[in-house]
C-alpha cells in the first residue's frame, strides 16, 4: 500500500519525469550510513530529505 502511494505521488508530482533519478544519491548515502552503522550519517541524509523532499 505505501509503495503504491509512494509512486502516485511521484506521479502527481512529476518529479521523476524531469530527473529519473531524484532522491538515488541520497537513498545510496542513506543505505551506506546504515551499513556501516553510522547513526548520526544516516540522520543528517534523512534530515536534509525530509527538509526537502522535493530537491527544490
Amino acid at each position: 500500500m505505501l509503495r503504491a502511494g509512494l509512486i502516485e505521488l511521484l506521479a502527481l508530482t512529476g518529479l521523476r519525469a524531469a530527473d529519473p533519478g531524484t532522491g538515488d544519491e541520497a537513498h545510496a548515502a542513506l543505505v551506506r550510513a546504515l551499513a556501516a552503522g553510522d547513526a548520526e550519517a544516516a540522520v543528517r541524509v534523512l534530515g536534509a530529505e525530509l527538509a526537502d523532499p522535493f530537491g527544490g
